[in-house]
This record gives C-alpha cells, sequence and structure tokens, in this order.
C-alpha cells in the first residue's frame, strides 16, 4: 500500500511539473515563440553590464542602428511577447564570443536583469515599461535566426 500511495504522489507531481508552460518557473519561461506585428530594428549587445558586457545577459540595446546592426525586436499583443530576432550571421561576424550561448541551446541564461529604453517600447507600442528578470528564455533557430521570446 505504501509503495501505491507513493508511485501516486510522484506520478502527480512529475504531470504538475511538466504541465506548467509559459510561465515562470524555476527560473525559466518555455513559450512558443511569436514574432510580434512592429518590428524595430535595434542594435543589440550582449553580454552583462557589470562585467563590462562578457558573459551572456543583455548588455544594452539601442535604437541607434548602423551598419553592424544584426538584430529586430517585435512586440506580439496578442500573446504578450517581446521577441529578439538576431542574424546569425551578424552575430557571428561582430560579437563572435556570444555564439557559444547560442549554438545547440533550446533556451538562453540571461544571468542579469535588463530594462527595454523607452523609446524602444513606445516604437513597439507596448502598454507598460518591460523589465526582464534573470532566468532561462525561450531560444529557437529559424534559418539564418535566432529567435529569444520574452514573456511580458
Amino acid at each position: 500500500m505504501k509503495t501505491c500511495y507513493f508511485l501516486l504522489i510522484t506520478s502527480i507531481v512529475f504531470l504538475f511539473s511538466t504541465k506548467i508552460s509559459g510561465q515562470r518557473t524555476a527560473g525559466s519561461v518555455e513559450i512558443e515563440i511569436e514574432v510580434g506585428d512592429v518590428e524595430v530594428d535595434v542594435d543589440v549587445e550582449f553580454g552583462r553590464k557589470k562585467f563590462d558586457c562578457t558573459k551572456f545577459g543583455i548588455c544594452s540595446v539601442s535604437g541607434d542602428v548602423g551598419p553592424k546592426s544584426f538584430s529586430t525586436l517585435s512586440y506580439n499583443t496578442k500573446s504578450g511577447q517581446l521577441v529578439f530576432k538576431v542574424k546569425i550571421e551578424g552575430l557571428k561576424a561582430n560579437q563572435p564570443d556570444k555564439i557559444q550561448y547560442f549554438e545547440g541551446k533550446k533556451t538562453v541564461s540571461i544571468e542579469e536583469e535588463w530594462e527595454l529604453p523607452e523609446s524602444i517600447r513606445l516604437q513597439l507600442k507596448m502598454p507598460a515599461k518591460f523589465k526582464c528578470k534573470v532566468g532561462s528564455y525561450a531560444l529557437e533557430k529559424r534559418g539564418e535566426f535566432y529567435f529569444i521570446g520574452f514573456k511580458v
């Protein structure tokens, strides 16, 4: 009887832990990435601001794009997702030390909070300020791009 009770409890815990999707759980977010209606060209520098943009995170995001820009941001009003679209070749050419955080991965780990600049938030028509918390976020490779999804 004790064995049956143990198996029942173990099964319930397993089922509940695998059914959670689209919510922040144990420092990670698992969502289906949906690119938004409005897409804005941005200049992103990956890394941790605290460590002079080394390691991994979002060191800076700017609307001041130039010839080395290789990413866009979009906001999906229906799903409430903010999505980075990162051109793989641009990342390899401009921040080759950061490709290791993308290749063969299903998530990226943001190791430091960052806040979306107000000017970009307004361009994306987001309803409120966005601050990305430390944690793991969904990463997908589609063709020549990586997509990182954040639930707003």
